[in-house]
């Protein structure tokens, strides 16, 4: 059997056809910043569903379902969506996901918040094999954060536990769209990144002001070159991941810390530069804790949606 999955994150919306942990088909739409609720996109997530469903030639009946993976908090066993950031996809609270899968898809739906699925795609399929206590990290548009602790992800009361994007790092910081100040997506993710770096003194005099969307890629680009912007910004948001991946060590003793997301493009600069503030900062009497590079950078949502209908639904 076959299961469909889409990691909605939240500038582009991931879509794959896999099978006993193989990605068969995949496809990716950008989401439009116009349209920033999740109804918008839905009948664009069904047109890919059924279109990679054919570039296969199976059937939509052939699938075990469509899992949902979401940059939002999830109710996971209740199959709803409990909160989304301000200004991206907060109409999906109101939604009803599994009545839309079964009526125009004839599936069954699963939904799960999108660093939990990564972390249970490198799990069962990548670079957490074989672990029963990891910390995964995903440093993209956000900064994501889940747990899985004896085996079991970390949920909480409210679905909200392990959220270590929102530690925060700065407390007179800036405002994040979570309502908190000073978090560390605030201050050190792609979707912060056009301010933090206009709010730099020397940005007129920086080639970041020459380009029309900054990401990460640009800015290490950019402090290879030689830019003093772009290597105070660099340098400033490794030492705010590394500070944070210590205090999630800390906080939840794993055996692996895993690094994905969009940004690990740059993993050369990165991996090291995290290990490095693991090794001198992290209190770990018992020894090191291995920081590893997520097998599945664009991936490993897909793959751990795939792995609740594998595994079975009641697995965690």
């Amino acid at each position: 059997m076959y299961v469909l999955a889409a990691d909605i994150g939240g500038s582009h919306i991931r879509m794959g056809l896999l099978q006993e942990g193989h990605v068969l088909e995949t496809e990716s739409f950008a989401v439009d910043a116009a349209c920033a609720g999740l109804a918008r996109h839905l009948p664009q997530i069904e047109e890919t569903a059924r279109s990679l469903c054919t570039r296969r030639r199976v059937s939509l009946a052939e699938s075990q379902g469509i899992g949902l993976a979401l940059a939002c908090l999830v109710d996971a066993p209740g199959k709803r969506v409990l909160r989304a950031v301000k200004d991206k996809y907060e109409d999906a609270v109101s939604l009803d996901l599994p009545q839309w899968g079964q009526q125009r898809l004839g599936l069954e739906v699963v939904l799960e918040t999108d660093s939990r699925a990564a972390l249970l795609g490198e799990w069962r399929y990548g670079a957490g094999r074989g672990c029963q206590n990891i910390i995964m990290v995903t440093l993209g548009t956000a900064i994501g954060v889940s747990v899985l602790m004896q085996g079991r992800l970390l949920r909480g009361a409210h679905a909200q536990a392990g959220l270590g994007g929102h530690f925060i790092v700065n407390p007179r910081g800036r405002a994040c769209n979570c309502g908190g100040r000073g978090c560390a997506t605030a201050e050190a993710s792609t979707w912060a990144l056009p301010g933090i770096a206009r709010e730099h003194p020397l940005y007129a005099e920086s080639t970041l002001s020459k380009i029309p969307c900054i990401d990460y890629r640009a800015v290490f680009q950019a402090a290879a070159a030689g830019d003093i912007v772009a290597q105070e910004i660099r340098d400033r948001s490794l030492d705010i991941w590394g500070a944070c991946i210590v205090s999630l060590i800390h906080a939840f003793d794993p055996e692996v810390v895993i690094l994905g997301g969009g940004i690990l493009g740059s993993a050369e600069t990165i991996l090291p530069w995290i290990k490095a503030w693991v090794t001198s900062f992290a209190w770990t009497p018992w020894g090191p804790v291995d920081v590893r590079l997520a097998a599945h950078l664009q991936q490993a949502a897909l793959l751990g949606m795939s792995s609740l209908f594998d595994h079975g639904l009641n697995c965690l």
